[in-house]
Order: C-alpha cells, then structure tokens, then sequence
C-alpha cells in the first residue's frame, strides 16, 4: 500500500469492509486518523461502524482516502459501493481487488471478480479517475498458491 499512498497528502482514511484493519493499522502507525466499516465481528484497535458499507450513515467527504481491500469482489453490486466510497472520500481511493482466475471467481462469496477494463468503466461511472495501476503477484501461504491482483489508486472526478 505504501507505493500507492507515495506523493500524495493523507490525513484521515476510512476501509470499507475493514476485518482485522491491517491497512488501517498501517496508517495509524503513520499518524493518520482511521476509522472502519464492518458487519463483520473481527477486532481491531479503530473505531468501527458496523453498517452495510453500500449505504452508510456517513457525512459526505468526511475523510481523506477510502480504501477497498479484497471487499468489492464481495459486493454484488460494486458500483454502489464505489459510489459510496466516492460520496464519503474527499481525494482518493486504494482498490485492491483479485485478478480473475477460476480459482478466484469459483472462490467463497466472490460475486464480482472482474478484469481490470471492468473495474476502470465501474470507476469512471462511480466518479474516480485512475492515478495509479499496479498488477502485483503474492503468494497465498495456506493454499501455496500463487495469485495476483489489481492495485490502484483513484482520485476524485
């Protein structure tokens, strides 16, 4: 995350299905205010709003960067939830989302895996534009698989 994050000012980030937080847990070190939304039980040391992130009760622009992590493959309908990410972001977004693979599109609760020409018409549509594009490989240690993934960071239209 931190190659998306260089050259830009962040001050205040809120992670749309935030689990655990790791990326929160990265800016807190940071010095950054953070702050998660979850129907999950998960713990992490931020607060968190347990609501459907689709339709939050959240003010608009209230933070810095929205951050997306593994979610939207999740999400039958990523458009509204990048549309919800974009009301409640002032500059940028990181989306992080697996490459389609059959592993991945055959994966528990995976309802939108796309390829990356997708994800860019749902960013146009939903009001971000594409600063910058990472496909990144990692290794997936319990399965000992190989896997890739879309990583960008958007900014605001």
């Amino acid at each position: 995350m931190a190659e998306l994050l260089e050259g830009i000012e962040v001050n205040s980030a809120i992670e749309f299905g935030c689990g655990s937080a790791p990326c929160l847990d990265y800016l807190k070190e940071q010095g950054k205010e953070t702050f998660g939304i979850t129907f999950g039980k998960e713990e992490c040391n931020h607060p968190v709003l347990r609501e459907d992130m689709h339709f939050t009760s959240l003010p608009d622009q209230s933070y810095d960067l929205a951050i997306a992590r593994h979610v939207l493959e999740h999400s039958p309908i990523p458009l509204i939830l990048l549309a919800e990410m974009r009301r409640i972001a002032r500059n940028y977004a990181i989306v992080i989302v697996p490459t389609p693979t059959p592993r991945m599109v055959n994966y528990t609760n995976h309802y939108s895996v796309f390829p990356d020409f997708v994800w860019e018409r749902l960013f146009v549509l939903s009001g971000w534009a594409i600063e910058k594009f990472r496909a990144e490989n990692y290794f997936f240690d319990t399965s000992q698989v190989w896997d890739s993934e879309y990583r960008y960071l958007l900014k605001t239209v």
